[in-house]
């Protein structure tokens, strides 16, 4: 439901289940985006360095 004010919205009233879904897309989307930064920075790891790091967990 959009609420307005002097004929042009002001505002959103959605049920907390939709609030909720629509702000774990933007989460999702905000996480993709970082990653996609990350590449174009040079912030990346070979699956090599993954592995070994992953190796250190399981001790």
């Amino acid at each position: 439901m959009v609420i307005t004010e002097h004929g042009k919205a002001a505002g959103v009233l959605m049920d907390v289940a939709s609030f909720e879904a629509m702000a774990r897309r933007a989460q999702i989307i905000e996480g993709l985006s970082e990653g996609e930064r990350d590449i174009a920075e040079g912030r990346m790891h070979s699956w090599e360095e993954i592995k070994a790091e992953l190796a250190t967990w399981h001790r």
